[in-house]
């Protein structure tokens, strides 16, 4: 199959469903870690949709101070790391193989997003 190399700078933003950064902060405070499967989101790529599904796990450090008289109770996440993993990539419905050059650059722009 042919490697597709994806040029970045011609996607913009179509559609996406996918959990933010404080949702994931959100499940990591409740279950410790994180892990989303089949997020989406899909880029107009000169005049075609790029539809990328994927997973995302992450794992953080959560804060507990129990408060006290003069203080409520706080608690605190802080994401230690977010790992994207890319499962599917269509191309006007079409599935791709892309360049692992192209993969990591997909991968940090979906990790911006977040």
């Amino acid at each position: 199959m042919t490697m597709t190399n994806i040029d970045i700078k011609k996607l913009k933003l179509v559609e996406s469903d996918f959990s933010d950064y404080q949702n994931l902060t959100e499940q990591i405070l409740e279950d410790g870690c994180a892990y989303v499967k089949d997020q989406f989101v899909d880029f107009d790529y000169d005049g075609m949709i790029l539809s990328i599904t994927f997973n995302t796990s992450a794992s953080g450090d959560v804060f507990d101070d129990p408060g006290d008289y003069w203080t409520a109770p706080y608690s605190e996440v802080n994401i230690n790391d977010i790992d994207i993993e890319i499962t599917q990539i269509l191309l006007d419905e079409i599935t791709i193989e892309i360049t692992k050059e192209s993969k990591v650059e997909l991968v940090k722009l979906i990790e911006g997003l977040l």
